[in-house]
């Protein structure tokens, strides 16, 4: 199972987006925009 660079790299930036967004939802502390965001 052999992985593009250009493939890992898309995948590293949504999960480094995904991060933030649960981040911000965790520090907002309001469930409605995880539940939009997922």
């Amino acid at each position: 199972m052999t992985a593009t660079p250009r493939k890992a790299a898309q995948r590293n930036r949504l999960a480094n987006l995904w991060l933030i967004a649960v981040a911000k939802v965790k520090r907002d502390g309001s469930h409605g925009q995880l539940l939009k965001v997922h």
